[in-house]
């Protein structure tokens, strides 16, 4: 909706913090239960799994940010590419376990 909106020309405030909200919103309820099932794989390496949980997010978000950063040019245009870039990478990633899991036959 957001690319829709940004793509027509509504380049209003509204456009970009409403989704922001949601996408904040939608982490507040997620990142937990990611972080937990992400330190219960292994007992004996909860600090490793939270921090390379933690650096992962932040590096993601600063890789983006440079990205963009490099793409800018006054446009929603980049904005758009970045955030579909970033979704797309983000739904083959989640996908991953499930197609192992698939694979594994469990």
């Amino acid at each position: 909706m957001q690319a829709a909106f940004l793509l027509s020309g509504h380049v209003t405030p509204l456009v970009l913090f409403v989704p922001g909200f949601f996408v904040t919103m939608a982490q507040g309820i997620s990142l937990p239960f990611g972080q937990a099932a992400a330190m219960a794989v292994n007992p004996r390496l909860v600090g490793m799994a939270a921090g390379l949980g933690v650096f992962m997010q932040n590096f993601g978000g600063a890789a983006f940010s440079q990205l963009y950063g490099l793409l800018a040019n006054g446009t929603p245009g980049p904005l758009v590419m970045t955030t579909a870039i970033s979704a797309v990478l983000s739904l083959v990633s989640a996908a991953i376990p499930f197609a192992m899991m698939l694979r594994r036959g469990t």
